[in-house]
């Protein structure tokens, strides 16, 4: 496989059948297997139409960077090689700027209370004393 066929590789075929694959899994196991466990299925219909939803605002955001590429493009002094050295690089740096992102969402307040209202507490038994409900997001970075 190549590096430009790595690249251009769609994840999307891959890790869906697996994902879809293992929710089976699990449901087997705990249906005919007596496995312990709870199936929801509310709670997992929700979680895989968020999921497919997502898709929607993430091909929006997909367009929208596009665009912005190609109008930057004009600009363009320099182009890096597409080289083994050069992947590993950028992939190094792009996991630095995820893990600043995340350090910075656990030091500031607006970050860090968007994730309560995604993920409520009560699902996952976390404390969270400052989880409040019903408040919007402006609320939780006001209070």
């Amino acid at each position: 496989m190549t590096l430009e066929s790595l690249i251009s590789l769609d994840i999307l075929y891959v890790a869906a059948p697996i994902y879809f694959a293992f929710i089976v899994i699990e449901v087997m196991a705990i249906k005919y297997f007596k496995r312990p466990g709870q199936l929801e299925a509310r709670d997992d219909a929700i979680s895989i139409f968020m999921g497919v939803v997502s898709l929607l605002s993430n091909g929006a955001a997909a367009f929208l960077t596009l665009a912005m590429l190609v109008w930057t493009q004009q600009f363009q002094t320099h182009a890096l090689p597409l080289t083994i050295s050069t992947f590993i690089s950028c992939f190094i740096l792009d996991d630095l700027r995820y893990y600043l992102h995340h350090r910075i969402a656990h030091r500031c307040r607006w970050p860090g209370r968007c994730i309560l209202f995604i993920i409520p507490a009560k699902d996952f038994h976390l404390q969270l004393p400052s989880a409040k409900d019903g408040r919007s997001i402006l609320q939780a970075q006001l209070f």
